[in-house]
This record gives structure tokens, sequence and C-alpha cells, in this order.
């Protein structure tokens, strides 16, 4: 059972329980970790091997052997990460693929300081390719030629003003919420955009962000920086302490507005962008994204016909709250 070796507590007397695994692969609850280095460094509790409590990690498997074996894992790849193009042939390369045998030594305590010994002497005579291939560019999984050409994409936008006809196009999902499935109403459609869309969108934001600042009300606080509901419930608390301590009635009044991002005017909106002083070149870009959007629903894996979508923001765009709060 999933348990800390020192107090016993286990997930089914108590499910809100947080376990630790150190590099060992030892259960130890939180309170357990606290006690154990309350004067300084320790043992592990099992297998007696000394542990530092800035290895502990929260344990994300059933099994902690499970969580020593990807950590051992990352380590060893961190070290062992020459790219193909780092090897004269691919013989070379081949021999190179896997390192279960490094781990399996370490897993297992077999040879424990002749393959500890390997790894370091790896590191040392190979410490400029690790580096090297440590600082290589890496997004998301994602190879560096798709992220070299999705950043020259990204930075025409502002000469060529054109966006990707497949960026205006989204695929609703519909989410059933409660009560009777057959009741289009019990459900709640969510939109999915493309992911490289969401990259101009962000730049877009940022830079738009202090423009917005001098062009809507003190009183606005959501979607901006450092506001929020806190900042709200502090002013509305404030006034009804006060109208309270002068014995004076106050009406207070929560408006809700139904469909409230489906239903924005565009056309309404661009012309108020363009009477504020927006920067031409983000207004173009705005329009673009903007412009020719369609979207396609799918049920039980089945596609609709593609849809003009005339009004409203898009969900999942970076600037749909930018839209909002004007």
């Amino acid at each position: 059972m999933n348990s800390s070796k020192i107090c016993r507590a286990n997930k089914y007397n108590n499910p809100q329980l947080k376990l630790m695994v150190n590099t060992c692969g030892h259960s130890l609850c939180e309170n357990c970790v606290e006690v154990l280095f309350a004067r300084g460094s320790g043992l592990c509790v099992q297998c007696k091997t000394p542990i530092r409590k800035a290895n502990f990690r929260y344990q994300l498997f059933e099994d902690p052997l499970v969580q020593k074996e990807v950590e051992l894992r990352k380590k060893i790849l961190s070290d062992f990460n020459k790219r193909e193009d780092d090897f004269d042939s691919l013989e070379d390369l081949f021999p190179r693929l896997s390192n279960d045998v490094l781990v399996f030594n370490l897993m297992n305590d077999i040879d424990v300081d002749e393959t500890k010994k390997y790894v370091e002497q790896y590191k040392k005579e190979n410490k400029d390719i690790i580096k090297r291939n440590r600082l290589r560019p890496v997004c998301f999984g994602m190879n560096t030629y798709f992220v070299k050409n999705l950043f020259i994409v990204v930075y025409n936008l502002q000469f060529t003003k054109h966006i990707p006809s497949s960026w205006g196009k989204s695929l609703i999902v519909p989410i059933f919420k409660k009560k009777c499935r057959n009741d289009c109403r019990n459900h709640r459609g969510s939109s999915l955009i493309p992911i490289v869309t969401k990259v101009p969108a962000s730049v877009i934001l940022r830079r738009l962000t202090p423009f917005r600042e001098t062009n809507i009300r003190e009183q606005q606080a959501g979607f901006r920086p450092g506001r929020g509901c806190i900042d709200q419930i502090f002013t509305l608390r404030q006034i009804l302490e006060l109208r309270h301590a002068h014995r004076r009635p106050t009406i207070a009044m929560f408006l809700d507005l139904k469909g409230a991002f489906d239903s924005v005017d565009r056309d309404a909106l661009m012309g108020y962008f363009l009477r504020k002083g927006m920067p031409q070149k983000y207004f173009n870009l705005l329009r673009s994204l903007y412009s020719h959007t369609s979207s396609r629903e799918r049920v039980y894996n089945n596609l609709s016909r593609p849809f003009v979508t005339s009004s409203g923001v898009r969900q999942g765009c970076p600037l749909s709250p930018y839209w909002r709060t004007h």
C-alpha cells in the first residue's frame, strides 16, 4: 500500500495525503520529511542511504520505484544528449540510442560505483557537446525547423498583413453539463482553434496593452495586469461599511450578460478601435485575424459542414478578453 515509512499514514485512510519520494525510491509524507530533517541531514529509514531534503519530489505514480526510474532516465538523458549530427556515422549512433543498461544498474544496485564513474567520465570528455545541446532551442517538443518557419511567418505578418486561411478555422466540440443529453441547452460548446494562431495573438496583445491602459476607465479591473476581482470586492466592501456606518440604505446590482462573448459586433468594435487611435498596423492584423473565420461542429467523430462566423470573439484566443474590456 502507498504509505509513509515513518508514520505509516496511507492514502486509503487519508486521500489528501501528499507523499514525497527521494532518490532512493522510498516514500515519506510531508510531515515526516520535516521531522527527519529538523536536525539537518538524515538517512532513509528503510535503506539507510544518505538523503537530502532538496532531492525530495512529490510522488506522481502509484509505485514510487517508477518515480525513481523516471528521475534516473531524465538525469541520464540530460547528460547523454548527443544528437545525430554529433556522430561521424550511424554505426556510432546506434549504441548511444539506448541507455537502459545504465538505468538498470542504478535501479537494481548493480555495479553502482562503476556506473557512476562511467557517467562522470563521459560528462568530462563531452562537456562541450553536452552544454551546446542543452542550449539548443526546443519549443514544446517541436523540431527547430518548425519553430524557425513559424517565427518567419509571424515576423512577416507585420509586413504582409496576410493571415493564413487555416488560422481562421475552428472546431466546436459540445461538452455535456447535466440533465438530459438530448437537449442542446444542456451542452456547452467549446471551440478549438489552431495553436499557432495563439502565437501572433499573444504578441499583438502584449503590444496593445499600453494602448488599452490609456483608453479604459480606472474602475475596470477585469483582464488587466495587476488587477482582478479582489480590487472590486474590496471597493464594494468599503462602500457597504461606509453606508452602514451612516445608516444609509445601499442597493447593489450584479449584471450578468448572457452570451456576451458570442454577441460582440466585430464591425462596431473595429470602428471603436479606429476612433480611439489604435496603431494602424495592429488594427490591420486584428481585422485580418477576424475577417474570414469559420467553424465546424464535431459530434461523435462526425464533422458538420463549415459555416461562417461573423460575430463574437473566438474562444481560446488570447485577444478575446482584450475585446471584452472595451
